[in-house]
Parts: C-alpha cells; sequence; structure tokens
C-alpha cells in the first residue's frame, strides 16, 4: 500500500514515520525546503509529560518545567507538574530524520494545488515542484521559479498539511474555519526557568495569555484571541513591564478551532492535526491529542477496519472553553482561589489536563462548590 502524506510537520512526520515501521510505502510531502521544516516557529512549544509515550526527547530539544502558576486579575496559585518547553524546530527535524530512518520518501518543495480523478476514479494529488529559488536584486525577495506540475495516485492520503489545508477546503467545501490568533515575542529579562505562567481574564478574552522561559534570561511571552491580537499583546507587555529593547523576535500563528461537524475523512482521505483543528479548545494545545489520533488512525488502517475518530476527549474541552467563555474576571478570580487550596492543587498535580474528565470529576467531589461554574452557560 502506498501512502501519500501532505505536510511534514510533527504530526504529518509521526503519522510518516509509524506507517513506515508497519511496513507501508510512505511519501511525505511539503512545500519547504528541508532545512526549514519546523521554521517559523509558529507555536509556544510548551508540552505535557505524556509526550514522552511517543517520543524520546534529546536534553538538547527541551527545558523542563517543573512548576504551573495561575494569575486572574487579583489572585495567583501555583502547582508542581513537570512540562516540557520544546525547541519547535529541532523537534519537527528531529521527527523528520525518524520517518526517513524508516525509509519514507520525502519530497521537499512539493506544493499541493489540487486534486483530480484518473480514468479509473482514482483520486491524483497534483503538486507544483519548486526547482528554483532566486533573489530579487531590487526587491531583495526570495522568488520561485520554475515551476513544474507533478502527479502521484497513491492508495491512501492523509492531510497534515495545517490550519490552511487544502485538503481540509476539499473535504469541506464552503464551511468557515474559526481561528484563535496567536502572538508571541521571544523576551529578553530574568524568569524563573523551572516555571511557567499562564493568565487568564479580560486582558485576554476566551483565552488566556502566557509567559514560557526558554532559559533563565530568555522566555516566549504571548497570547490568543479571536479578534485583535496585537492591541491585546501589546497591554500584556505592559502588564509585564516589557519594552522594546527587550524583545528578540515576534511570531504569530493560527490556532484552529476543533470543530465536531466537520467531515474528518472521506473514502481513502484522512485528515489529521491542524489541518482538521485536532486541538484542545482549553489551551490550544494540539501536538499530544494529534499524536494519540495518529495511533487510533494507523491501527485501523494496518487492522483494516473503518477509521472512527475518537472526538470525545476534544468534546468535553470544547465543552469546559464554552464554560470559560462566560467567566468574566471575579469568576477568574474565584476559580483561582478554589484551585490553591492544597487539597485541589494535590488533583492537578497528579491529573493530566489532557484527559480532563478524572481531573473534574475528582475536584468536583473534593469542592462541590466548583458546580457553580455550569451556571455561567446560563448566562
Amino acid at each position: 500500500m502506498n501512502v501519500a502524506i501532505v505536510g511534514a510537520g510533527p504530526v504529518g512526520c509521526y503519522t510518516a514515520y509509524l506507517l513506515a515501521r508497519k511496513g507501508y510505502s510512505v511519501d511525505l510531502f511539503d512545500v519547504k525546503k528541508k532545512s526549514q521544516i519546523g521554521k517559523p516557529v509558529q507555536c509556544t512549544g510548551i508540552f505535557p509529560a505524556e509526550i514522552n509515550n511517543f517520543v524520546d526527547l534529546d536534553s538538547s530539544l527541551v527545558n523542563v518545567i517543573k512548576k504551573v502558576e495561575l494569575f486572574s486579575e487579583k489572585r495567583k496559585a501555583s502547582f508542581d507538574k513537570e512540562e516540557y518547553v520544546v525547541n519547535r524546530t529541532k523537534f519537527d527535524q528531529y521527527l523528520l530524520k525518524l520517518a526517513v530512518s524508516e525509509g519514507i520518501k520525502f519530497h521537499p518543495r512539493h506544493k499541493l494545488v489540487g486534486l483530480k480523478k484518473n480514468e479509473l476514479g482514482k483520486i491524483n494529488l497534483v503538486f507544483k515542484v519548486i526547482s528554483k529559488e532566486i533573489k530579487n536584486k531590487k526587491n531583495n525577495k526570495t522568488e520561485l521559479i520554475n515551476k513544474i506540475i507533478k502527479i502521484t495516485s497513491p492508495n491512501i492520503i492523509i492531510g497534515a498539511d495545517g490550519p490552511n489545508s487544502l485538503l481540509f477546503r476539499r473535504l469541506n467545501k464552503g464551511r468557515k474555519r474559526k481561528y484563535y490568533y496567536g502572538v508571541q515575542a521571544i523576551v529578553k529579562g530574568q524568569f524563573n526557568e523551572k516555571a511557567y505562567q499562564t493568565y487568564f481574564g479580560s486582558g485576554c478574552p476566551e483565552f488566556f495569555s502566557w509567559v514560557v522561559p526558554e532559559s533563565a534570561s530568555r522566555a516566549r511571552v504571548g497570547l490568543a484571541v479571536l479578534k485583535n491580537p496585537g492591541s491585546y499583546f501589546d497591554r500584556f507587555l505592559k502588564r509585564l513591564r516589557v519594552d522594546d529593547k527587550q524583545v528578540i523576535s515576534r511570531q504569530g500563528g493560527l490556532i484552529p478551532v476543533f470543530d465536531l461537524s466537520v467531515r474528518f475523512n472521506y473514502k481513502n482521505i484522512y485528515l489529521l492535526g491542524d489541518a482538521v483543528g485536532w486541538v484542545k479548545a482549553t489551551t490550544g494545545g494540539g501536538i499530544v491529542p494529534s499524536f494519540y489520533e495518529v495511533h487510533n488512525l494507523v491501527d485501523c488502517l494496518v487492522g483494516g477496519k473503518e477509521y472512527k475518530p475518537k472526538k470525545n476527549n476534544l468534546r468535553l474541552h470544547l465543552w469546559i472553553r464554552k464554560v470559560l467563555n462566560r467567566f468574566d474576571d471575579q469568576d477568574y478570580d474565584q476559580m483561582v482561589k478554589v484551585l490553591s487550596k492544597p487539597k485541589n492543587k494535590k488533583l492537578l498535580e497528579k491529573y493530566s489536563r489532557e484527559k480532563p474528565f478524572k481531573l473534574m470529576w475528582k475536584l468536583v467531589l473534593n469542592e462541590p462548590r466548583l458546580i457553580w461554574l455550569g451556571k455561567c452557560l446560563l448566562r
């Protein structure tokens, strides 16, 4: 069986790696050249400890975090938790090397531009192949030339081509997608390199802001919102007393909002990762839940079973997000106050945010007053 995977991000590379290990012939396509995989950085790159269920993280890839700090307008809570701040460029390229080591064929500079049926009714992928790039001396911009059309007809097509996925648009014609707009800066300063911070409230409506340390002298400072990210981000920098001289670089990206009603697969085409919005609505994190879903798809393909996406966990995250989106600053103050209690901190330290059902159930048993959170949906 020949598999074509579009997109050499972490989800595409990890899928290619697993399928190649199962004996599939895998072609992995990406519009970027090999040295550009993982660039530009468009996420915070903080992973929970569950990432170790999938790959062995070399110490050169990560800064290990030991504490999480939660802030509302007037309150603070902290608890011990091991997390990983990952160098996303190195991480993506590490996964690509893993896939290549299993015998996959990597095709850089291949831009997917369409799908066509051949005379046998099979779906062909149509790529533009970028064979050369030159710099325009007038504006110093890189121009791509000598584009060639290349057509391939695989048995299985997997779209891992990011939040602007062409394959998503073909499987979900006319559907408008909803995104959070993420903005982040690498800043100089003094930071606790073993703790990351999250900020909740009206300063970042319907999501949150963060400070994630890369080291004692550098951190990733950012937020995500549904609109006006620039103005909210400037206010957040002022709150942290970060001036322009401390900003080393700025980054940005789209975080797709998970949607239960979209089409996840059709015939021999399957969508994974950001391409189908496989992202936790509570945190915007997509790597770990996507890797779990990659295993689900691979198991179905290998076992000859019908593929059924396992949506329940992301469904719960979506419900939690709907509740949180009704919070005002006083609600967040109350939430942080409750979570700061020793018995609740122990639960936060024990249970993972990746699968929040057990955590929520234990918290409500510990603190029945948390039921008031659900009342926010009635506002």
